[in-house]
């Protein structure tokens, strides 16, 4: 089964419909990734780092090409202590062995 399959209501693609907190911790942790040394940037630890953020962040979904209403979000400034405080959380306690 593919992805479209799996994510699809009656024939309808629900693939493109994202939380659009993804962009702004993508772009944060771009920008910040390399001023945490202890944080090796393997694909598990960047994956864990962008998990725990979105986590801790209010879900903003849309579907694309849609009008989105005008929703509070959280300042950039806490998006960035919360992105900052995940790489160094997941930096402390990676899920394997360095």
């Amino acid at each position: 089964m593919s992805k479209t399959d799996k994510y699809s209501i009656f024939g309808v693609n629900l693939t493109l419909v994202r939380n659009k907190m993804e962009l702004k911790v993508i772009k944060i942790m771009t920008d910040i990734l390399d001023n945490y040394p202890n944080h090796d940037q393997c694909p598990l630890c960047i994956e864990d780092a962008f998990a725990l953020s979105l986590n801790r962040l209010p879900a903003k979904y849309a579907q694309f090409g849609s009008i989105v209403l005008k929703t509070e979000y959280p300042h950039d400034d806490e998006i960035y202590e919360i992105v900052a405080d995940s790489i160094q959380q997941v930096a402390n306690k990676p899920k394997h062995n360095r």
